[in-house]
């Protein structure tokens, strides 16, 4: 019987790193008759029962009254896949699903008979999950109203996720054990190569050319955490993400600075003292030169607030920064409407464009209109004849 892999996460588990690498081998997958079925089951290969958007899919998945259909949906979709011919295994991924254990469960039986479906799930250690889980959603992207949550709140609220043996006995549930397949992403190390093991896939799945959801720096996490935490909505993180890079702010080695220009104790100035005394006794003995006997005092540092309490700062700094790029960002979408008036009415000398094909290069005049065919411009100075004759006869007719 033909193959169905659900793989439901868990999330920071290289969950993007296996779909990265699904969807680029997607192609080559399909000859040996494996069909990646998108994240979001919205993709137009997958028949007319696809969704249209990850929006719609969300919106089905998440209320409570569109349920039921969400689920003859989805084991629609499957089983208009799996009935192709050239179609053997059909692997859909999706981190979100983890929670979901009822919902995939009834889709799993409704497909009972079509084919053998499969649940993978991968863990890793308990500590580093939270670690980077809490980054990735507790700070980086904002997902709940109000504060940012502290790491304990973020643990008590994924306490469910977190029981791991439990998780996996939902799971056993609802598609039997023998559908379940449990995985340690720490002893796979690699998992993309582990999950196609897992698959039967022969091929090599070549890796994507980025890393997906790359946990920033900590002093770019640290201004996420000061920044998201002045809304009381929710944010993304991808406005900031897009600033960063832009700027080439996020793939710098950020490092901490002492603000302060010069430090020096009056313990570091009385061991230099100390030091140049007997050059300075050398030069008033032999040339007559006396320098300062003390130097000149130098400024004190100021009392500083602690840093702790300058993320305040930070924050409005923040805000004015993204405040301009929002600017910034309208500015250049209004240009790039005016650059496509402009190509609409203006041509582009192609000897003189730019290397990247942009209106860079000479702007010339557009020519004129084509003259009208010779048949037109007659019945047009025919009908303006007769125009001018019935006005010329409307005059003589009322001097009379």
């Amino acid at each position: 019987m033909k193959t169905i892999f659900i793989h439901v996460g868990y999330g920071k588990t290289g969950t993007s790193a296996i779909q990265g690498a699904l969807a680029d081998n997607s192609a080559k997958l399909a000859a040996q008759g494996v069909i990646y079925a998108n994240r979001s089951l919205a993709h137009k290969s997958l028949g007319p029962n696809a969704f249209a958007s990850g929006d719609e899919f969300k919106v089905a998945l998440r209320k409570k009254d569109m349920r039921e259909t969400f689920v003859v949906r989805a084991a629609q979709i499957f089983t208009d896949l799996i009935d192709r011919d050239d179609v053997q295994k059909v692997i859909w991924s999706h981190e979100t699903l983890l929670g979901q254990t009822k919902i995939i469960g009834a889709v799993a039986r409704r497909l009972a008979g079509v084919a053998d479906v499969k649940i993978i799930i991968y863990m890793r250690n308990h500590i580093d999950l939270i670690v980077s889980g809490y980054q990735q959603w507790g700070i980086k992207h904002k997902v709940g109203k109000g504060r940012l949550p502290t790491l304990e709140e973020y643990i008590r609220d994924a306490e469910r996720k977190l029981n791991f043996d439990k998780m996996a006995d939902e799971w056993a549930a609802e598609v039997g054990d023998e559908n379940l397949i449990v995985r340690s992403a720490d002893a796979a190390g690699d998992v993309v190569p582990d999950f196609a093991r897992v698959c039967g896939i022969d091929i090599e799945l070549e890796r994507p050319s980025d890393r997906r959801y790359v946990t920033p720096s900590p002093s770019i996490m640290s201004l996420f955490k000061v920044y998201h935490d002045q809304f009381d909505e929710p944010k993304a993180s991808r406005p900031v993400m897009e600033l960063l890079r832009r700027a080439g702010v996020l793939d710098r080695d950020i490092h901490p600075v002492d603000p302060w220009p010069i430090e020096m104790s009056p313990e570091m100035a009385s061991r230099l003292a100390e030091q140049f005394a007997p050059q300075n006794e050398v030069l008033e003995n032999r040339y007559g030169v006396v320098l300062a006997e003390k130097p000149k005092p130098l400024k004190p540092r100021p009392q500083l607030r602690p840093e702790e309490t300058n993320t305040d700062l930070i924050a409005i700094l923040m805000m004015l920064v993204m405040h301009l790029n929002d600017r910034i960002t309208v500015l250049e979408a209004g240009r790039k409407v005016a650059r496509k008036q402009k190509k609409a009415m203006s041509v582009v000398d192609p000897d003189e464009a730019d290397e990247d094909g942009d209106e860079g290069g000479v702007i010339v005049a557009a020519p004129p209109p084509a003259p009208a065919p010779a048949k037109r411009r007659d019945r047009k100075a025919a009908r303006t004849e007769k125009r001018v004759g019935a006005k010329a006869s409307a005059v003589a007719e009322g001097s009379e």
